[in-house]
């Protein structure tokens, strides 16, 4: 029911927002100015309001960050450890050292203010004018996920943040960039990799050949540098309890299933990019798939990469439409 929920909103704000219905409020920079702050005092509050215990002791998302880096400070091994509610920790390393600074300030979920400041960056320069913006922002302020995500689920709001950067710098043909942070997100969390292929692919098609390898070698390295120290740590903990056993342990039907299903999405999303051209819907169905297997991890992603798509079909149409006006039919 929330994900109904979610988009029937984000459909009706859409038709709104993108219509001349709600021009007046679309195109309003007061009504801009007021969503932005309505994002801001909501990012502050829910980030405080996780810190209370009875709502932090049922999820152990921002526990597990911490605990992580408290093993580590003690020279310990961070995979050894598990979380109050007695799991292990998942998250691979570039999402808990990525983390380090806002431990040290005191709490490692302030890192959600600074990813939706990221986010407002990247819809307010992807956007071409106020009614994508104010659809991107209203979208993002009405979406259930995204409290969600501030109050105990920051390594998937990060996660989700760093995809959307990602996205938005390989569609400025900033490759390099780009390379380099799906490098660090192929080294934070497992459903990464079902769009990684699909990432390649792109900028194959885009880059010429010299620099398609460095952004490939990019790519291949930065995950190799951060997750084998750990591997080479202790190899029994990482592959046969976390974190590579912890998500793999949830595919339990049978042998090699988690494999098949990475498989079968990327094969899925590299499909989608192949016949549509358009990478936004590729990491759209990539997600929306993967949340019918295991629903809740992607979640924040899914209407992440929604709202990117719906700007970017908006895009698409105002560029078609140039095209019609500069060469009438006779």
């Amino acid at each position: 029911m929330i994900y109904l929920g979610y988009f029937i909103l984000f459909l009706l704000f859409y038709v709104v927002l993108f219509t001349k219905i709600g021009q007046k409020i679309s195109d309003n920079k007061k009504f801009t100015l007021l969503i932005i702050s309505l994002l801001i005092i909501s990012s502050v509050t829910l980030t405080f309001l996780g810190n209370n215990p009875s709502i932090n002791y049922y999820c152990d998302s921002d526990d597990a960050l911490t605990i992580w880096i408290n093993q580590l400070f003690s020279f310990q091994y961070p995979y050894e450890a598990v979380t109050q509610l007695g799991q292990q920790i998942t998250p691979f390393p570039s999402l808990p050292l990525y983390s380090i600074p806002f431990y040290l300030l005191g709490n490692v979920a302030y890192q959600n203010i600074v990813n939706l400041f990221i986010i407002i960056f990247i819809l307010w320069n992807f956007s071409e004018n106020r009614r994508q913006l104010n659809f991107g922002l209203v979208s993002l302020l009405i979406c259930v996920h995204f409290a969600v995500s501030f109050l105990n689920h920051t390594d998937h709001m990060t996660v989700a943040t760093f995809v959307a950067l990602g996205l938005y710098l390989l569609y400025k043909s900033r490759f390099k960039l780009s390379s380099l942070i799906f490098g660090l997100l192929i080294a934070s969390k497992g459903y990464i990799w079902f769009i990684i292929p699909t990432i390649i692919c792109y900028i194959f098609k885009k880059e010429n050949f010299q620099n398609f390898k460095k952004s490939l070698l990019i790519i291949i390295l930065v995950p190799l540098i951060i997750v084998l120290p750990f591997i080479l740590w202790n190899s029994n903990i990482f592959f046969h309890f976390a974190p590579v056993a912890a998500e793999s342990s949830l595919f339990t039907a049978f042998k090699y299933l988690d494999i098949i299903v990475t498989l079968a999405i990327a094969s899925i999303a590299l499909f989608s990019y192949n016949r549509t051209k358009n990478l936004f819907f590729a990491v759209f169905i990539a997600y929306l798939i993967f949340e019918f297997i295991l629903p809740l991890r992607s979640t924040f992603l899914l209407a992440l990469s929604a709202i990117l798509l719906g700007i970017y079909m908006d895009k698409l149409k105002i560029d078609t439409n140039k095209i019609s006006d500069q060469n009438p039919s006779n």
